[in-house]
């Protein structure tokens, strides 16, 4: 665990090195926000070039990266003009930082895979169906080689998804950590990221310490016409503590922009990764656009927000197209050649990722879709169901538009078109995913609402009416999301077993008698523990998160099918075409293929495990 520790610390102070020579990085929580994004970026990146180029992640490759970010902030520190001293002192970023890392540390404790008295590990709901992508992934490059790296649940095809995520806990995982203390410790830092690289954004933008603070709390807890459901139930004698249901997620009656933390931050690794950096980049390009700044400095952040951006498509493409596109439509707005500062690293540096990714960019996943997720697509329709959805920041974020200046209205106008533009073209084939578009829109949204409600609720002779009212419209804008949390934290119904104990037992088996290269044929299973828990690579694993990456797996779900259900030959023809030595049969496979298996009685294949109804059979040589 040492050395996942010391990885870890390294990276963050080669951040706050870094941060340390920028004017603008200037207070205490700015260095740290700093730190936390560039740094893990920095670990993560390196450390990932370092072993690919020495073929695996293992210690050698932890440590050269750990000595060359400690050299290089080292070095500069030594550059500093003159040593800064910041006093820590009770102030509205250490709440921020109170109050989210407690919430965001207790929501990845008792919800990412939580030991459970079976044995097993639980998961909300949402982690019970995305990290069954995530764990084969850190698996893939931890208990295993994945250079290049290839989806661990589709043999053969090159991991276009972004991973960089996954590879970070990988980092850690090889370090010494456990896997979920590596999950942990990965979203919680990342989360902290997310914390103040919003606050940061918020108050560049509307320069009221306020106004930035609440923006972060109606991004983060945001809410929406679940309150009123929950007041229903309430009248009607149907509400009950903890909550039995969700209530920022209604598809019935129409709530599908459900809670962020719930639905996006702790699932979802690489979104969690990219868009603390992305607010960083756009932070950076809102500096350079709107500030009075020397033509070195101006050149000094397009540089930093072009190299991030560069480096972002195997973090999280959508905060790479983000970025790309802000910087793109600023520099026809300002038409100057001080552009090339940002594109020039921002090109380099994406060109060979997105080579890399580019099998997985398909224009077929695109798709016309009206009104989102809107069941009446009429515009009276799709106006309800947003004021439903986005709720009170939809609503003030209006008025408060007329509050900015010229180039304040013109920075927001991209956003104002990703929200038309996801409202008509489906750019996933799952459309719910397009939420990843509407939340950019949505964090601008919610800083206009937080500095509408401090500009017009600011007379002092009311000021005890004024507070009264801002503490109600918060609550009233969050109230959904903290029945949301008691929900996820206390409600029954809310987790599942994410792998059992009999899960446990069978993957250890396969991670301990089976050769690293090992290729397995199983059922479709989101949560297999040859993936789990042994780390080996499957000719096909679950197909709905292939499918919503948009991969083509017509091929191995044929394969699939002949080596359940085909004669012998067949059976032995194909497991060697795909290098597979092992096939797993346990309930889910006797399940999905009702069938002769011919393999079980083959004397081709010898049954190397047996136990709690899971059998693995191998093919002899």
């Amino acid at each position: 665990m040492l050395l996942g520790i010391v990885f870890s610390l390294v990276s963050l102070l080669f951040g706050y090195a870094l941060g340390s020579r920028l004017s603008f990085v200037n207070t205490l929580w700015k260095r740290f926000c700093f730190s936390l994004t560039i740094g893990m970026l920095a670990g993560a990146w390196l450390s990932f070039l370092l072993s690919w180029g020495l073929g695996s992640l293992g210690i050698p490759s932890i440590s050269l990266t750990i000595i060359a970010l400690s050299v290089s902030g080292r070095r500069l520190l030594k550059r500093r003009k003159k040593p800064t001293h910041h006093r820590i002192k009770i102030n509205l970023p250490l709440v921020l930082l109170v109050f989210f890392s407690t919430l965001f540390l207790a929501l990845n404790y008792f919800l990412v895979l939580h030991p459970n008295e079976r044995g097993g590990a639980d998961a909300i709901v949402n982690v019970w169906g995305d990290y069954g992508l995530h764990v084969p992934i850190i698996n893939s490059f931890s208990l295993r080689t994945n250079f290049s790296p290839a989806y661990p649940t589709l043999a053969g095809h090159k991991l276009g998804y972004p991973f960089l995520s996954d590879f970070l806990a990988s980092v850690l995982v090889v370090g010494g950590f456990s896997l979920r203390w590596a999950l942990i410790s990965t979203n919680v830092l990342l989360s902290i990221a997310l914390v103040f690289s919003l606050y940061w954004l918020a108050l560049e933008f509307t320069k009221n310490n306020k106004a930035a603070f609440i923006a972060v709390f109606l991004v983060l807890l945001n809410g929406n016409f679940g309150l009123v459901n929950a007041a229903k139930d309430l009248a009607s004698g149907n509400f009950v503590l903890p909550p039995d249901k969700d209530y920022s997620h209604y598809e019935e009656g129409g709530l599908q922009f459900m809670n962020f933390i719930y639905s996006t931050f702790i699932p979802q690794r690489s979104t969690l990764f990219g868009i603390p950096l992305v607010f960083l980049v756009y932070l950076l390009l809102y500096r350079s656009y709107s500030a009075k700044l020397n033509p070195r400095e101006k050149r000094g952040l397009l540089l930093l927000a072009g190299g991030i951006t560069g480096l972002l498509p195997l973090v999280y493409m959508h905060s790479f197209l983000f970025a790309f596109g802000m910087a793109l439509f600023l520099a026809v707005l300002e038409r100057n050649r001080k552009w090339v500062w940002f594109f020039a690293p921002a090109l380099a540096f994406a060109a060979p990722q997105l080579l890399f990714m580019a099998d997985q960019l398909k224009p077929d996943i695109i798709g016309i879709r009206l009104g989102w997720m809107a069941k009446d697509k009429s515009l009276l329709g799709i106006a309800v169901f947003w004021i439903k959805n986005a709720w009170i920041p939809l609503l003030l974020s209006i008025p408060a538009f007329f509050l900015l200046d010229k180039k304040q209205k013109l920075f927001l106008i991209p956003f104002a078109l990703i929200f038309i533009f996801a409202n008509v073209v489906r750019v996933h084939p799952w459309e719910w995913d397009n939420i990843k578009f509407f939340f950019h829109w949505f964090v601008f949204a919610c800083i206009l609402t937080a500095l509408f409600l401090v500009h017009f609720l600011k007379a002092r002779k009311f000021f005890s009416v004024r507070n009264a009212a801002l503490l109600f419209i918060v609550l009233f804008s969050v109230g959904s999301s903290i029945l949301t949390f008691s929900w996820m934290l206390w409600g029954e119904n809310a987790r599942y077993e994410m792998i059992s104990s009999v899960d446990y037992r069978a993957g250890a088996w396969v991670l301990r008698n089976t050769p690293q290269e090992a290729v397995f044929f199983t059922a479709d299973i989101h949560n297999h523990p040859v993936s789990m828990v042994g780390g080996r690579q499957l000719v096909l694993g679950f197909r709905g998160h292939l499918w919503t990456h948009g991969v083509n797996y017509g091929e191995e779900e044929d394969a699939v099918k002949k080596v359940f259900c085909g004669e012998e030959n067949d059976v032995v023809q194909t497991m060697r075409e795909y290098n597979a030595r092992y096939i797993f049969f346990g309930g889910n496979e006797e399940n999905q293929f009702k069938c002769r298996h011919a393999f079980i009685h083959s004397k081709m294949f010898s049954k190397v495990y047996d136990a709690d109804g899971d059998k693995i059979f191998e093919l002899k040589d």
